[in-house]
């Protein structure tokens, strides 16, 4: 075996040490990092699902492919029979005995072939909705090497609140968290806010829109795309908040808006859905994989398909030329109206976004994407 170069992995932070769990016979190998981020949390629930799976016994071990030292010696003492999980295609691979597995999660049409490449060097690609599989087969990816294997959402964390809801005395709130993004579509819904409320008293809407690159210019931005429309029921709010406070932030909002353009999941749109908060979004990219399981239960906002043009996103993901394939454009008049209909028949949407809730809790928990990955793993005769 080649010895081992101590690469760079694009890592933001190293903040995951070498974590094992005494299972038998599978056994599994986790590359990736728990933060606050979507893909962090992503990471660190579905490791935390596998400790507890009851369907098997694997064994197994998490590693941060940041920490370089300990990566160096999980690549030594690798062996054939092992089954290697990355949370990104990490160009460390190589390094590693067994066999190797990769998420790919993204969320625009055209995948870039730099990024094809690197899946290809990996045995097989996990995808978390069928959109996300679809959408590699369209790039000319095999489908034979494909599994979809959905992420989740913390079913015990998030939940509907047992305390009633009282507006007494306060505005009727309507939250959305995102990255600020061209993809999240902030000026659009301001926009729709604007000529749907203006500046009633008597509605707010609360954007928590924390970027991980850059935070300050971004914040700047979204302060003044605020200020520009003179909105003085929008309310900005920061920081990396742990789960219970997102849970709280979920449970007391009236409503859940999001008019996204793409997701490869969308871990805010399902842990509203699971605080039984009515929610407004677009149904469209990998969010479908849910949305598309509580049909009726939320509101859809109307969308036709647009080239991704952005300058920001294809820096980060360049397709084969200037353009970055298609994402969603949500309608200005559909959302408008969804903002609307939410507040005029806010009791018939919390009726059925706690029905959502029954069904997103019990159908999409971290440990159903856990065991699906056991089952995946059983059905290709992998057992380490």
């Amino acid at each position: 075996m080649a010895a081992f170069v101590l690469a760079d992995s694009g890592c933001e932070s190293a903040n995951v040490a070498a974590d094992a769990i005494e299972f038998s016979p599978m056994k599994l190998r986790l590359l990736g990092q728990a933060n606050s981020l979507g893909g962090g949390t992503h990471f660190q629930e579905f490791l935390t699902a596998l400790r507890q799976a009851k369907i098997s016994s694997p064994t197994v071990e998490a590693y941060d492919p940041c920490a370089l030292e300990s990566l160096a010696i999980a690549a030594a003492q690798s062996t054939p029979d092992d089954i290697n999980v990355w949370f990104w295609p990490d160009r460390n691979v190589g390094f590693f005995r067994g066999r190797q597995i990769v998420w790919g999660v993204f969320e625009s049409t055209r995948l870039p072939p730099a990024y094809l490449s690197m899946l290809e060097g990996f045995d097989r690609v996990w995808v978390p909705s069928a959109w996300g599989r679809d959408t590699l087969i369209a790039n000319g990816f095999s489908r034979s090497k494909i599994d979809v294997v959905p992420e989740g959402v913390n079913s015990e964390q998030f939940m509907p609140t047992s305390l009633k809801s009282d507006r007494t005395g306060r505005p009727f709130r309507f939250l959305t968290i995102g990255k600020y993004e061209e993809r999240k579509c902030y000026p659009l819904l301001l926009d729709a806010f604007n000529a749907t409320f203006g500046n009633q008293r008597q509605v707010e809407l609360v954007i928590k829109a924390d970027f991980f690159l850059d935070h300050d210019r971004k914040r700047q931005q979204l302060e003044r795309e605020v200020a520009s429309r003179n909105l003085r029921n929008v309310s900005l709010v920061w920081g990396d908040w742990p789960q219970i406070a997102l849970r709280e932030a979920y449970q007391a909002a009236d409503a859940f808006v999001l008019p996204t353009r793409a997701e490869g999941w969308g871990l805010p749109i399902i842990e509203a859905l699971a605080c039984g908060t009515p929610v407004l979004t677009t149904h469209y990219s990998g969010q479908a994989a849910f949305l598309s399981a509580i049909a009726g239960n939320f509101l859809e906002i109307a969308y036709s398909r647009t080239t991704i043009r952005d300058p920001e996103f294809l820096q980060y993901w360049p397709g084969v030329d200037t353009l970055g394939g298609e994402w969603a454009e949500p309608n200005f008049d559909s959302l408008c109206a969804g903002l609307s209909e939410i507040v005029r028949n806010h009791s018939q949407w919390t009726e059925r976004a706690l029905s959502a809730s029954e069904i997103i809790r019990r159908d999409f928990s971290w440990d159903r994407s856990a065991e699906k990955a056991i089952r995946v793993l059983q059905d290709l005769g992998w057992r380490g």
